[in-house]
């Protein structure tokens, strides 16, 4: 009897531990009670940055996109606007002329001219004239017209502009937070414990390693990447591995800090290849793979929606920007969740 109250008060006060450790672990759930449930809980949150990761990529396009609409626009106002200007001098000059002559009608003039042959051919020449004039009294309105559309159109982006960049820092925030949870839920486990909920990390090289591995990469890249490839995509793998134990930075494509998209951008756009800066918009390029068929320079999608992308280098080994807590890493393929597609891109 005394030996079973014995095993039961042990059992509990393990369970106990458990729980008080997990407590508090702010935007994670305060009530996970086990490993498996802290599992579950950091492939949510993980989920949950790449989702947000993503969409912080694709604001970041938009606003870029606008702010380069915005310098345009600028650039045809001021250059609209010279002309308005130009034309407005001409068209005051023609009311003027017009305003001068408006006392003389046409009937009166042949009446008191005496040479009517002269007077018919000057009066030719005057229709002519104010021809003219009135084209470039129409040409005057166009511009205006063209010259308002422009500003309209202006302020709609400046307002859009606004609007991306408030949304920005919306999802900054809330990443962050995403970001924040994760971390308050891993160091609240033992290191046993932190293998058994992230095994990706467990099979990651350490930061250590992974510098290591970056220097190896770059003086002998056949060491770190391995398989046929098309030249292009070889060294575009050897060009990313090389690239373990740089900072995530949302947003940045290198060349010292990326973000899932961008280390993939970068990566490629060395050797010839764009891409887009969104790992949901590159789960688009090039033609479809299976993973049993994966080559090095191959990109690797997960999470649906796509929200995440690593790059395939070999001996089924793969390098992606993770997330801030883990900056780039050379990860075993198996270990990572949530594979739904690959691409070949060169």
């Amino acid at each position: 009897m005394f030996q079973a109250r014995k095993l039961a008060l042990v059992v509990a006060t393990a369970a106990t531990s458990l729980s008080l450790m997990m407590t508090g672990v702010g935007a994670a759930r305060a009530d996970i009670t086990s490993v498996d449930q802290a599992k579950a809980e950091f492939q949510k949150l993980e989920a949950e940055v790449n989702q947000i990761g993503e969409q912080l990529d694709q604001v970041q396009q938009k606003l870029t996109t606008s702010q380069s609409r915005v310098a345009t626009l600028g650039t045809d106002i001021s250059t609209q606007q010279a002309k308005v200007d130009s034309l407005r001098g001409q068209a005051a000059q023609i009311a003027l002329e017009q305003f001068q002559n408006r006392q003389v009608g046409t009937t009166m003039q042949l009446f008191t001219s005496d040479d009517p042959d002269h007077l018919m051919q000057a009066l030719t020449t005057v229709r002519q004239v104010n021809a003219t004039m009135n084209s470039q009294l129409q040409d005057f309105q166009t511009a205006q017209a063209d010259l308002a559309d422009l500003q309209r159109s202006a302020q709609s982006e400046q307002a859009a502009l606004a609007d991306q960049k408030a949304n920005l820092t919306a999802l900054q925030t809330k990443v962050q937070g995403k970001v924040d949870a994760v971390k308050t839920l891993m160091d609240r486990l033992t290191a046993e414990q932190q293998a058994q909920v992230d095994p990706v990390r467990a099979a990651t090289t350490t930061s250590r390693d992974a510098t290591r591995s970056a220097t190896v990469a770059a003086e002998a890249p056949g060491a770190t990447v391995s398989g046929n490839a098309s030249a292009r995509a070889l060294q575009a793998a050897k060009l990313a591995a090389s690239k373990a134990g740089s900072s995530y930075v949302w947003g940045a494509s290198g060349p010292n800090a990326f973000d899932c998209s961008g280390l993939m951008l970068w990566a490629y756009s060395q050797v010839g290849v764009s891409l887009p800066h969104s790992s949901q918009s590159q789960s688009g390029m090039g033609v479809p793979v299976a993973k049993s068929d994966l080559q090095p320079g191959d990109l690797m999608f997960f999470y649906s929606p796509v929200s995440h992308v690593a790059m395939y280098i070999g001996n089924g080994l793969m390098v992606h920007a993770r997330q801030p807590r883990y900056g780039v890493q050379i990860t075993v393929v198996a270990t990572y969740p949530s594979f739904v597609g690959a691409r070949r891109v060169a």
